[in-house]
């Protein structure tokens, strides 16, 4: 259950703190039927756009006095026994719903944009949790954006609009990372930014496996985290100039030491091992490697 004040003045608490609302949106979901957490837990109002065993995540539109808005609720269900005991021991968070949304603000409070959250619930360890969050107006990912402004753009405009994504992501992730987070799943297609201004625009999304670790866990982390940034680089016309460009901006100089470049052989072996992992589950699954 959440406390009064807990994620700031914004974030109003309702339904015996079951439920938290972005005070701008309380009248727009109440009457849309939307008041409580047992409302979003069981609401059939969106569009559903994946499903699994324990979570569904769905595409709500609402009707406002400003015209259609749309969020994204992303539902938990109940865990299984070994993740409620953990939960009830105080061992792990309350919920996934809570996790999620304490990830926004942390990274809010690093000074990274991300989602807006628009509400969050929880009601106990056995009866799920859930997150909605606004939606990216205007927003497109960043691998697709490369594709088409790669394509579109004359040769002296793509190299300087290359350069500045590289800096500006540089500059993000080594924010993320100065901040004791990583990712988990930092490939570029969970980067979002508005075509029209790309490199003030950079927001991450996909926020629920973020978490805080120290020591060798931390290292492994980042190094994850810039491989599966380069992993996915190579399907979008990124350069080994690119890269380079990056991981300068990423340490913060122009020339990297000697524990620097170790640092950046880990991350080539870990993403040639992302590398192998997903021509390994292509074939799994029936596909073709390349």
């Amino acid at each position: 259950m959440f406390r009064n004040g807990e994620f700031g003045p914004q974030l109003v608490l309702l339904d015996q703190g079951r439920l938290l609302v972005q005070q701008r949106w309380i009248e727009l979901l109440i009457r849309e039927g939307l008041g409580s957490f047992q409302d979003f837990m069981s609401t059939d109002k969106g569009e559903i756009l994946g499903q699994r065993a324990d979570r569904v995540r769905m595409r709500i539109k609402l009707d406002s006095p400003e015209g259609k808005k749309v969020f994204y609720l992303k539902r938990y269900d109940r865990s299984g026994w070994i993740r409620r005991l953990l939960m009830a021991l105080g061992v792990c968070s309350r919920s996934r719903g809570r996790r999620e949304l304490n990830n926004i603000y942390r990274l809010q409070k690093a000074g990274l944009a991300t989602l807006v959250a628009a509400a969050a619930g929880e009601s106990g360890v056995n009866e799920g949790s859930f997150i909605l969050v606004e939606e990216l107006s205007g927003y497109q990912p960043l691998h697709e954006f490369l594709e088409s402004f790669l394509a579109e753009s004359d040769r002296t405009e793509m190299l300087r609009g290359k350069r500045e994504l590289a800096k500006a992501l540089a500059k993000y992730v080594r924010r993320l990372h100065a901040a004791g987070m990583d990712h988990r799943d930092l490939y570029l297609c969970h980067f979002f930014l508005r075509p029209e201004e790309p490199v003030q625009s950079l927001r991450l999304i996909d926020l629920q496996r973020i978490k805080r670790s120290w020591g060798l866990r931390q290292r492994h982390g980042f190094i994850k985290d810039l491989a599966a940034l380069n992993y996915s680089a190579d399907h979008s016309g990124i350069s080994r100039t690119d890269r380079l460009r990056f991981a300068l901006e990423y340490f913060g100089t122009r020339r990297p030491d000697l524990r620097q470049r170790l640092f950046l052989r880990a991350v080539v072996r870990k993403t040639r091992k992302i590398g192998r992992h997903h021509r390994k589950t292509q074939i799994n699954n029936g596909g073709t490697s390349s």
